[in-house]
């Protein structure tokens, strides 16, 4: 049996949705149209007439022409007056028979479609209403317009007529009723729902392509977000409710050159949409780019209306048809071309276009009296809507297309992130190993790199948590769990499954979709993990085991588990590289006799915590500390107990110092002391207690009491200094000055 692969198989179930999409939208949307004919066939059907009926609402008319030279003519229904399209005013002649007056009746009104009409006057024996025109709407029109109307007398009665006078620039049928007010507001109502509802799909077409543009970022969505624009300012134009909203008022000025510019834009960008929707540019250069030259062209003919250039009103109409016939062949060319390589969304569209194609005929011949009112409002503004509900089914192809590519991309771009965000993680531990080794314990060391490493890990991975077992003959097990947090709930998922985490650590294997019982805690609740194992060496005979969670049920792969490997590998050398490090600068930086640093080490410490101070602009001390007559005790008792006395003399220095102060050896018999943070009134405290402490303290060598006393040199760090020189030397001078004032005193350098 034939099975697809993955790209394929999505792209087939999009377009099976697709199509049938496509079908339930074609459903609908003639559902819809069949509603909004009946409706526009209720708006002229009236009441039907009876001996009983209730008085009528509207009053049959006759129509003359008064123009001698025929430049009108009623339409084919003769009902309607087709105004000639060059600008002159055509006469014609309303003829009508109204019942006498019933008070409870609304009164009678002259309503007329609201076409393109330039000017429309209405004039009868003793009654001349103002002047009305599409373009410049009465305030008493409205926001939302949808015929043009006047009120007769409500003492007129019998046999009447109007004159009227129309002219319009553009094509247009006049078709005048006499109706009853009330019912002349319903029928506005009607049409005004079929309007609102044709803009508001028009809006949310236009937001989703607005929205997929965003999201996918694909000029075709684009172009679809400007013809969606463009059409439903032609609509507006069509109903004339460009010329009463506030933020259109620019359209008022431009007469029926706003109409035409509007169609033209249309045009432009319906071709433009063709030319993307209709997928990859053919071979062909004429078919790759006579739709772009067919839409450029047809835009730059719209922005000269736009300024003003218009060859006149009849001329005017022939270039806008010749151009909506030039769009609608150069998308017939783009779909068929779009067929012909088997793109699946060719035929939708071509079925749009022609629907679009149809009712933009339907509203040429209403224009000319032809067809009803109804195709002449609202056909093509029905077709545009038609081709937007199309092409957004349309898009479920495209989306389809982007998916899949936009996938492997993501895939790929993941893969590599991924791979490029653990290289980095691999360095940054690295680097932090080399930075934080050297000023840890030597017996803190493995513990605290391994620290490290699962903390890299733990977002790296995106684990729960990360815990290591160790065994070793005749101790308890070993847990580290990061982050701490989760040591208590862990406890219980390791009690449960010990024996097979011992035995684990004792194969040395690898498991990837490790499978362990649940905790025994009856309150724990329980959600689904993956989890993992690795063998860990644990030296001295022991075993270990790296205990890996993460949420959900995804295994672990091959190459993440390789990764904690590279981890552990390297915490291992790092670890080994950083004691032997550790030994070596220990050997070099203490004293052999004292265990203290040396005059090279203590010199170091001095200066990098001048410079902290300075730069934190923090107090310091230092001490010069010197134990009295030690050349007496060396010639007296000899050298062994001079060691002896010198030993002594750090370990009772030790007791008074703070953590955080520093002790070395600078030379013989004479120590440095380095007090952070402390100022002078702190330091000769310090000082002070150091001196008592010595001499108090009980020295025995064989078996006799060795009396120790020491004399102390203070001096602090200035604001203003930055390096230990100056210091150094107000500290030695005190020293000095102690000495010979008697020594066993603390004295301040200044």
């Amino acid at each position: 049996m034939l099975s697809l692969s993955g790209p394929d198989r999505e792209r087939h179930n999009a377009t099976w949705w697709a199509r049938r999409v496509l079908t339930g939208v074609a459903a609908l949307y003639l559902l819809y149209a069949a509603i909004a004919l009946a409706s526009a066939q209720g708006q002229t059907a009236g009441p039907a007439g009876s001996s009983s009926s209730p008085p009528p609402l509207r009053v049959p008319v006759r129509l003359e022409l008064l123009d001698e030279d025929l430049r009108a003519h009623l339409s084919v229904d003769g009902k309607g007056v087709v105004l000639p399209s060059d600008g002159r005013a055509a006469r014609f002649r309303v003829h009508f028979e109204l019942p006498p007056p019933d008070m409870g009746q609304s009164p009678w009104q002259l309503r007329f479609n609201r076409a393109g009409i330039d000017e429309l006057l209405m004039r009868a024996d003793g009654w001349t209403p103002p002047a009305q025109s599409y373009y410049r709407p009465l305030p008493h029109d409205g926001l939302l317009p949808m015929a043009f109307t006047q009120g007769l007398p409500v003492e007129w009665k019998g046999a009447l007529s109007v004159e009227v006078t129309a002219r319009s620039d553009q094509l247009a049928t006049l078709r005048p009723q006499i109706v009853r007010m009330a019912w002349g507001s319903e029928q506005d109502k009607r049409s005004l729902a079929i309007a609102v509802a044709l803009y508001a799909a028009i809006v949310v077409l236009a937001l989703v392509a607005l929205s997929l543009f965003f999201g996918v970022g694909e000029v075709a969505f684009l172009s679809f977000l400007v013809f969606m624009a463009t059409s439903l300012l032609l609509m507006l134009a069509m109903n004339g409710h460009a010329y009463t909203l506030p933020w259109l008022a620019w359209m008022g000025p431009l007469g029926a050159r706003g109409v035409n510019m509007s169609t033209l834009l249309v045009c432009a960008s319906g071709v433009a949409v063709a030319r993307d929707y209709a997928g990859k540019r053919p071979d062909n250069p004429w078919l790759r780019w006579l739709p772009s030259v067919g839409a450029m062209a047809i835009l730059c003919v719209a922005l000269s209306l736009l300024a003003g250039f218009t060859p006149g009103s009849l001329a005017t109409q022939y270039l806008v048809t010749a151009c909506w016939v030039v769009a609608a062949m150069l998308s017939l060319v783009a779909f068929v071309s779009a067929m012909l390589r088997r793109t699946w969304l060719g035929w939708p569209l071509l079925v749009a276009v022609t629907m679009l194609g149809i009712t933009g005929t339907l509203f040429e011949l209403s224009v000319r009296g032809m067809v009803g009112e109804f195709w002449g409002r609202f056909g093509y503004q029905i077709g545009l809507v038609f081709v937007g509900l199309v092409l957004v089914v349309a898009l479920i192809g495209r989306i389809a297309d982007f998916r899949i590519r936009h996938d492997r991309e993501r895939i790929a771009r993941q893969a590599s992130e991924s791979r490029l965000e653990q290289q980095e993680a691999y360095v940054a531990l690295t680097d932090e190993l080399r930075e934080h080794l050297p000023n840890v314990a030597s017996k803190d060391m493995e513990w605290r790199a391994t620290q490290m490493a699962m903390a890299r890990l733990l977002p790296l991975l995106k684990l729960s948590s990360a815990t290591i077992l160790l065994y070793r003959p005749g101790y308890d097990p070993v847990v580290i769990t990061e982050p701490v947090t989760q040591t208590s709930r862990l406890g219980g998922l390791i009690a449960a499954n010990a024996a097979t985490l011992r035995a684990m650590a004792q194969r040395e294997a690898t498991v990837a979709d490790l499978q362990l019982e649940p905790a025994a805690n009856p309150g724990t609740r329980k959600y689904a993990h993956a989890y993992a194992a690795l063998p860990l060496s644990a030296g001295s005979g022991g075993v270990g085991v790296v205990l890996l969670e993460r949420a959900g049920t995804r295994p672990f792969t091959g190459a993440e588990l390789a990764l904690v490997g590279r981890f552990g590998t390297l915490v291992h050398e790092l670890t080994a590289e950083a004691r032997a490090n550790h030994s070596l600068r220990r050997a070099a930086e203490l004293d052999v006799l004292t265990g203290i640093l040396n005059r090279n080490a203590i010199d170091t410490a001095l200066a990098r915590h001048f410079i902290t101070a300075f730069q934190k602009q923090q107090p310091l001390a230092i001490l010069f500390v010197d134990m009295d007559h030690f050349k007496s005790v060396n010639d007296s008792r000899g050298h062994a107990c001079g060691d002896h006395c010198l030993q002594q003399l750090v370990h009772t220095l030790r007791s008074v110092l703070g953590p955080d102060d520093v002790l070395g050896r600078y030379g013989g018999e004479e120590f440095m002391v380095v007090l952070p943070a402390q100022d002078e009134r702190q330091a000769m405290r310090v000082a002070e207690q150091l001196r008592a402490r010595v001499e108090s303290s009980q020295v025995q060598w064989q078996e006799q009491s060795v009396p120790l006393t020491v004399s102390v040199g203070v001096a602090v760090r200035l604001p203003q200094e930055q390096v230990p020189t100056a210091a150094l030397e107000r500290a030695d001078r005190a020293l000095y000055a102690a000495k010979h004032g008697g020594r066993n005193r603390v004295n301040m350098g200044r």
